[in-house]
């Protein structure tokens, strides 16, 4: 699916800020982006598993957006998402440009809230993505 993502609605993101989590080495040159590759990074997380590969993915991803944050204080937000969704990038930027700034410094979270299970009553839905600074 990564593919298509790159054919697709990655091609609006600058390769450079355009990061992927998985579960193997992967490159591929986009259709008609002639030189863009993008380098999935590697992560040592349950391959292909919905529930705990999954977390640990998102987790590699939010240490690894933290990094980068702390050393370009360029990057202000991160999006996370799975290779399903379709993403606007240029509504997603515009939105998160609008966002009020984080005065306490406790960083914003922007998504879909409202899923829950027992044990976590409250949480954001992962499936269209989350956003956070």
């Amino acid at each position: 699916r990564l593919r298509w993502v790159l054919d697709s609605w990655a091609k609006q993101v600058p390769p450079s800020d355009f990061v992927v989590i998985g579960d193997a080495e992967y490159s591929y040159q986009c259709i008609g982006n002639s030189g863009v590759n993008v380098h999935v990074i590697k992560t040592d997380c349950l391959a292909n598993s919905h529930w705990d590969g999954a977390c640990c993915k998102y987790v590699q991803a939010v240490r690894h957006a933290y990094g980068l944050m702390q050393a370009d204080a360029d990057y202000t937000w991160a999006y996370f998402t799975d290779d399903d969704a379709y993403v606007r990038p240029l509504a997603l930027e515009r939105a998160l440009a609008q966002q009020p700034p984080d005065y306490e410094n406790k960083g914003i979270v922007v998504g879909n809230v409202g899923c829950k299970t027992s044990d976590c009553p409250f949480s954001v839905c992962m499936g269209g993505g989350y956003a956070a600074n």
